[in-house]
């Protein structure tokens, strides 16, 4: 099941800019849904300043009411849903619950059925339901708490106000961490039980000291390492991140230090040789992926070695997270 954020709060209270710098924060390439229809000249004008905010690296995706129908533009990726209201408005106007403007000097037409608005509901949780049915997503889905403001004078329009407030509580049920914007401030209203948290009695004593003294043998075993290079791993606590630095350990005709294509790597004032490569990662599943994933000219081939840094990787992460000093084996 995909990862799900709902981000809530009233008009300008800061929600999409939450949304967005949260899905940059963790997807080099977010996508952003937008569920608008443009029906004047306002609404233009809004979507306008929310893509100029957007930078290059985002995708844009219209569309109005089957958002699982871009399951494949999903994958692996941040996807934010922008925003629920709209979305759940497509759906009225699907079922004829409210008519929209052809001009901009034309009202809103609403409908006096309120089993169309009933209609919309079922309908727009049938499709949230099967869009997060993928598992390999995580989506921020923006809304409104229209429920908070003016009480509405047509009876359509409560129940739309109705019916959000709905939706927002099916989603949120859904939700692994829901977010209640005010004045730009973010506020936690539900959020994932904490993974340090324990569950279970401790190790007693006794097998601390044997845990301590099997991997005290183990660090002194002799490993076959890479021929091309080493890894140093270190804790930089001034940014919060987990680094990994790859240097090489080819040399050419001449002795000197060269780069996995065989180009000589200067020395500094110091006479040091800079790294080939340096990674840097808030967690060690992250430092991983950009080692062993998303590095084409990774030079590790040997089981041991990846295994290794996998450890030191890890163990650098919990002396980031509990303030521990890191030492590499």
């Amino acid at each position: 099941m995909a990862s799900v954020v709902l981000v809530t709060g009233g008009a300008r209270s800061g929600k999409s800019g939450y949304a967005q710098k949260f899905c940059e924060k963790i997807c080099e390439q977010p996508v952003y849904v937008a569920t608008a229809k443009v029906w004047d000249k306002e609404m233009k004008e809004r979507i306008s300043k929310h893509v100029a905010d957007r930078g290059p690296n985002w995708k844009t995706i219209e569309c109005n009411l089957n958002l699982s129908e871009n399951a494949e533009q999903f994958s692996g990726k941040a996807v934010m849903v922008d925003c629920l209201t709209l979305w759940l408005t497509n759906f009225f106007l699907e079922e004829g619950a409210f008519s929209m403007p052809k001009t901009d000097d034309e009202n809103v037409t609403v409908s006096s059925d309120t089993k169309a608005s009933e209609l919309a509901l079922q309908k727009v949780k049938q499709e949230f339901d099967k869009l997060v049915s993928q598992w390999d997503v995580t989506f921020v889905f923006v809304t409104n708490e229209i429920g908070s403001g003016v009480h509405p004078e047509h009876t359509m329009s409560r129940a739309f106000v109705d019916c959000q407030g709905w939706l927002n509580q099916h989603v949120s049920a859904r939700a692994d961490r829901v977010v209640h914007m005010v004045a730009g401030q973010p506020h936690m209203i539900k959020q994932p039980r904490p993974v340090d948290v324990p569950c279970f009695l401790p190790l007693d004593a006794e097998m601390k000291i044997e845990q301590a003294s099997l991997d005290q043998l183990l660090s002194t075993r002799r490993m076959q390492m890479e021929p091309e290079g080493y890894f140093l791993v270190s804790v930089d606590r001034n940014i919060h991140r987990i680094c990994a630095e790859f240097y090489s350990c080819i040399l050419d005709d001449q002795g000197r230090v060269c780069d996995l294509e065989g180009n000589v790597i200067p020395c500094d004032a110091d006479r040091k040789v800079p790294p080939v490569k340096r990674f840097e990662g808030r967690t060690a599943k992250e430092l991983a992926v950009m080692v062993f994933e998303k590095w084409p000219a990774c030079p590790l081939k040997s089981l041991v070695h990846a295994s290794y840094l996998g450890r030191e990787f890890q163990k650098a992460e919990l002396a980031l997270i509990h303030g521990f000093k890191y030492e590499q084996d």
